[in-house]
């Protein structure tokens, strides 16, 4: 199932903000990226894309929020949970050979995933930052999900 997430709240936040800094939108969310979260000590772009986890709900849609929930508690479709849970597929192994097919292994370790993985976060990025920053860091965890083919 082909999902498109482009009038997405947490979108149209990163597509305002890139009017603001002047950067030709293109559709993807690297140079946002690169530019309001590359540099750590970039305040005032941090607290414009900042939210809490009780806001979420302005900032993200619904299938946003349903993936990054689910990555969050590990209830998902990945292999690891519906095969150690449900006993559903052959084992929880991932296709890359990794002993376990998790959230963890996912956004983080899987080589078969490293090309799209550099894609959306061209710097190494805490697993943390993945799942519980800012609207923008996991908006960019959400559409690496769906870039990624995987259902979860």
């Amino acid at each position: 199932m082909s999902v498109s997430y482009g009038d997405s709240p947490a979108r149209q936040v990163i597509v305002e903000k890139a009017k603001e800094e002047g950067i030709v939108w293109l559709g993807g969310l690297e140079e946002m990226w690169t530019r309001c979260m590359g540099d750590n000590h970039d305040l005032e772009c941090l607290q414009y894309l900042h939210c809490t986890s009780s806001t979420l709900h302005n900032k993200l849609s619904r299938a946003e929020q349903v993936t990054i929930f689910r990555l969050r508690t590990g209830h998902n479709r990945l292999k690891h949970h519906l095969f150690s849970r449900f006993k559903i597929g052959d084992g929880p192994n991932c296709p890359c050979g990794a002993n376990r097919q998790d959230a963890q292994h996912v956004l983080q370790d899987c080589p078969l995933l490293d090309d799209a993985r550099l894609k959306y976060w061209p710097e190494p990025r805490e697993m943390n930052q993945k799942l519980y920053g800012s609207a923008l860091q996991l908006g960019i965890t959400a559409e690496f999900i769906y870039a990624s083919d995987l259902t979860i």
